[in-house]
């Protein structure tokens, strides 16, 4: 599950809440800042964040879906390149990679009711605040309508599905050994390389997520990485990344 996480309440925070999140998610809690090479789960102004013990002077990392940049993002999600590969007209899709949850905004913006599935708690409770406070802000109260989440392995998640339950499209985003080799130009990035570093091979997978879509799979891959799989029916490519695009039968 990557490195330990510290459930921390700085002078000022909510303790009571901090210390019953980490009774949830089984962390340890601690009021006292940790010198180890942990990231930290705190709270500002009433949100979640997470934070590396080598960056404490900075942000914190947080799921908003109200934040500039979000929607920046929401504003043109039928330009988006991942619209174009997902396809306009899908009702139903599942983000079964949900990390930050900012690809999911976007194809909730596109109309579609979309799944977020979490299999790392910590990514799980930040994703649950941020959708909470979503939910009740005006400006993206509608769009967070259509924002479900689920806190399971997708694999298993994916697989058990009930034929009625399958969604039309399933997006996957998954960690890859050549993010780790490069430039860690951002604390996201930094951030989901801890929590995520022993994450296991996508392929598996990518075959749940093809059982459970009745139209396509959408592959998210840097710009000039193989495919995880043979099959590829088309792909859509940015300067940086591809989505490499698996058509489904239903």
């Amino acid at each position: 599950m990557g490195v330990e996480v510290l459930v921390y309440a700085p002078l000022g925070s909510t303790e009571a809440k901090l210390r019953d999140l980490a009774n949830e998610l089984c962390l340890p809690f601690s009021t006292t800042p940790s010198a180890k090479p942990v990231v930290l789960v705190s709270e500002s102004e009433g949100k979640l964040g997470l934070r590396l013990n080598d960056h404490l002077a900075s942000h914190l990392v947080q799921v908003d879906f109200a934040d500039p940049a979000t929607k920046r993002r929401l504003r043109d999600a039928l330009g988006q390149p991942l619209a174009r590969a997902i396809g306009r007209q899908a009702a139903t899709i599942v983000d079964a990679t949900a990390g930050f949850g900012r690809d999911a905004a976007v194809l909730a913006a596109l109309g579609a009711v979309v799944t977020m599935v979490e299999s790392h708690a910590v990514l799980w409770a930040l994703l649950r605040d941020g959708l909470s406070r979503a939910t009740a802000d005006p400006v993206v109260a509608e769009l967070a309508s259509r924002l479900k989440l689920v806190h399971a392995d997708a694999r298993v998640w994916l697989r058990n599905l009930a034929p009625e339950q399958r969604p039309e499209v399933v997006y996957l985003d998954p960690m890859y050994p050549e993010r780790k080799k490069a430039a860690l130009a951002k604390l996201e990035m930094q951030v989901l390389q801890a929590l995520l570093s022993d994450e296991s091979s996508p392929q598996g997978l990518l075959e749940a997520a093809k059982l459970a879509a009745r139209r396509r799979v959408v592959v998210k891959r840097p710009l000039r990485a193989a495919p995880i799989a043979a099959g590829v029916h088309h792909f859509v490519a940015t300067k940086l990344v591809r989505f490499d695009v698996y058509e489904t039968k239903a």
